[in-house]
């Protein structure tokens, strides 16, 4: 039986089931005392300790997840009964990453050290790829079962005889102890002459070699080829000969891919070799189309990468700075005189289980430090009720948010659109919708100086919330049922970023729900030869470029209701500096002689039942790579491997000196009364 559209745990002092009237039933729903039906013969699993939080699923399935970012204990009161839906437990134990390593002198010449591995990962059915990273089945029984978390490896560093713990630390193991214990290996430790690469649950990188002594290989990862394989080996150090001085180092393995290779890359394009395997996207801890709690971006929208590796360390010549690293929180790569203490991206991602980026030893002297792993974690989900709310049309991602949940939206459904498509109204009455509608950002400017880029317009008549550029509420939209009614709803791409100084980043896509349209954000500019370039006009306005002579650069401006204008680039008094692109919520930072521009704030929305932030405006260059921010709300920062804006944010690209990032695609959410 199933009670006002919800189906779950027992009342507490509800007797053993039976019939309610109508009356009572209603009473029950808006109280937030209805969870269940002891009448339907199941029950739900109860327990407690980590981070918990509450979500429902498409389809309606209400989980509870507990997050454990250290040590604790998962105790379970009382456990489920019924179908198996109901007493199973899905989990995510992931190891901490390995340290990355500095790499080795060979007397005169120094050469890079190894990407860390990322921490061994294991998950329960359901979860897991079809081939690898399987753990089993785990079923709820009472109890208190001992949660370990795993710490990151340390970096490698360079004592004073330049031979004492170059190479990274594995690092440490996590567990859960259920009935059938699950436990993971820590990610190996990335190579540093002469200390060589350590297997773990994905391999260490391997450094790079030098004459007379050979390049190393990199480390295997834990039960490769099985279906409990926990990660990918790490990749080989660049092989001699050495043409021009680059001995790119190997990256550590993820639990994705393989680490790559190193390879004696000109410097133009050493960042393009080396890096660490791709992690995974674990979607556990928060409904499936929204980001998740845990993890980085990647490739896919929603973040949840976990178990990147790190990538490898390189010599770099002249050259001084990182190397990006792929999704999953593996650090970045090091070249010339940058450590870990000076370029922290070089360290994983907390709590993502990811490898530390390699470094180099620059000179016969101590102080080079490598990339620490990041931290591990475990995270357990399992069902607490089914909420069964009818939903009056169909399109996008549906959730139902029970009455009883403290979000805003609680009693709506809801459908959220990351990607293009129709949304029909099925009830027989018209349905009055709610909707945000955020438009692709720009992408920002890049080749030199490059401004950010624009966050996506910004609209909303999501109720007690603000819609973008300072502007008024805007009004719900009543859709009449029918396909004759069907309204298109379209989601916008995030713009490309510049990839030379005399190009301007792409403007984002427009995002429409039926007469609401959300204009792209603006493309970032570019320095040029005299005065610098003007950014993009757009939904929010892209940065202007910095400027070797008068006058400075003019910011792109925003739309109303819908964005700020981007700051603008400052023109050149002992230095240069372009302008952020402007969010949601704030206008970007005009640049200066010594920093890029902040990219401007965006706005934080309910819309999908969870605060989520979007609409951040992209971070400006400058000639000093000082590191600057995107605005709050997915906006990217300003420096290479970092610049990409969040996907589904409708952020802008953050400019870099490089290849400026690309904006965030956009997204569109309609909600009503259930």
């Amino acid at each position: 039986m199933t009670i006002g559209g919800v189906r779950g745990k027992a009342i507490k002092a509800g007797g053993s089931g039976g019939n309610f009237s109508r009356e009572d039933l209603a009473w029950l729903a808006q109280n937030g005392t209805l969870y269940g039906d002891p009448g339907s013969g199941i029950t739900y699993t109860e327990a407690t300790g980590g981070n918990i939080s509450e979500y429902t699923e498409p389809g309606g399935n209400v989980y509870r997840a507990h997050v454990f970012s250290s040590s604790g204990t998962f105790t379970v009161t009382s456990a489920g009964s019924g179908p198996i839906a109901a007493t199973t437990i899905d989990y995510m134990v992931l190891a901490g990453g390995g340290g990355g390593a500095v790499g080795g002198s060979h007397g005169a010449y120094q050469t890079g050290g190894g990407g860390g591995g990322a921490g061994g990962l294991l998950l329960s059915p359901g979860l897991a790829p079809p081939t690898t990273n399987q753990g089993g089945a785990q079923t709820a029984a009472t109890g208190s079962f001992a949660v370990v978390v795993g710490g990151g490896g340390r970096g490698g560093f360079s004592g004073p005889a330049l031979a004492t713990g170059k190479g990274g630390a594995q690092g440490s193991t996590s567990s859960i102890a259920f009935t059938s214990p699950v436990s993971t290996t820590g990610g190996g430790g990335g190579a540093g002459n002469p200390d060589v690469s350590t297997t773990g649950g994905s391999g260490g990188g391997g450094a790079g070699g030098y004459a007379p002594t050979t390049y190393e290989p990199g480390a295997a990862g834990t039960n490769v080829g099985s279906s409990n394989q926990q990660g990918f080996p790490g990749g080989d150090g660049s092989v001699l000969p050495q043409s021009p001085d680059f001995r790119r180092a190997g990256g550590g393995g993820g639990a994705g891919g393989a680490g790559e290779g190193g390879d004696p890359a000109p410097e133009a394009v050493a960042n393009t070799k080396g890096r660490g395997g791709i992690g995974l996207q674990i979607k556990i801890a928060s409904p499936p189309a929204l980001d998740q709690s845990i993890g980085t971006p990647g490739p896919s929208p929603g973040g949840g990468y976990v178990a990147g590796g790190g990538s490898g360390g390189a010599y770099g010549n002249t050259a001084t700075g990182t190397q990006s690293s792929q999704a999953g929180g593996g650090g970045e790569g090091g070249y010339g005189t940058s450590t870990a203490i000076t370029s922290p991206t070089m360290n994983a991602t907390i709590g993502t289980g990811g490898g530390g980026g390699g470094g180099n030893v620059a000179t016969a002297s101590p102080g080079y430090v490598g990339g620490a792993g990041g931290s591990g974690s475990v995270v357990v989900r399992y069902l607490i009720a089914t909420a069964t709310g009818s939903a009056k049309a169909t399109g996008g991602s549906i959730y139902f948010c029970p009455p009883s949940s403290p979000s805003p939206q609680a009693g709506r459904t809801i459908h959220v659109f990351n990607t293009s498509g129709t949304f029909t109204v099925t009830d027989p009455s018209a349905v009055s919708c709610q909707y945000l509608v955020v438009a692709g950002g720009g992408g920002g400017g890049g080749g030199d100086l490059g401004g950010g880029g624009g966050a996506g317009g910004y609209r909303s008549s999501i109720s007690g919330e603000s819609t973008g550029g300072g502007g008024s509420l805007e009004s719900a939209i009543p859709i009449s049922p029918g396909a004759p009614n069907a309204v298109t709803v379209t989601v916008g791409a995030g713009g490309a970023g510049a990839g030379n100084q005399y190009n301007t980043g792409r403007d984002g896509g427009d995002s429409v729900f039926g007469p609401v349209t959300s204009t792209g954000g603006g493309g970032g500019s570019s320095n040029g030869t005299g005065p610098g370039k003007n950014g993009s006009p757009g939904g929010s306005g892209g940065g202007g470029g910095a400027a070797s002579g008068s006058p400075s650069a003019a910011a792109g401006s925003g739309t109303a209701n819908q964005g700020y204008d981007g700051g603008y680039g400052a023109a050149y008094s002992g230095g240069y500096g372009s302008g952020g692109g402007g969010g949601a919520g704030a206008a970007g930072d005009n640049g200066a002689a010594t920093y890029g521009g902040d990219g401007g704030a965006g706005l934080t929305s309910h819309a999908t039942g969870s605060p989520v932030a979007y609409a951040g405006g992209g971070a400006g260059s400058d000639d000093t790579e000082a590191p600057m921010s995107g605005g709050t709300g997915g906006g990217g920062n300003n420096q290479p491997g970092d610049c990409n804006a969040r996907l589904g944010s409708g952020g802008g690209g953050g400019g870099t000196e490089t290849i400026g990032g690309a904006g965030g695609s956009g997204i569109v959410v309609i909600s009503y009364a259930t």
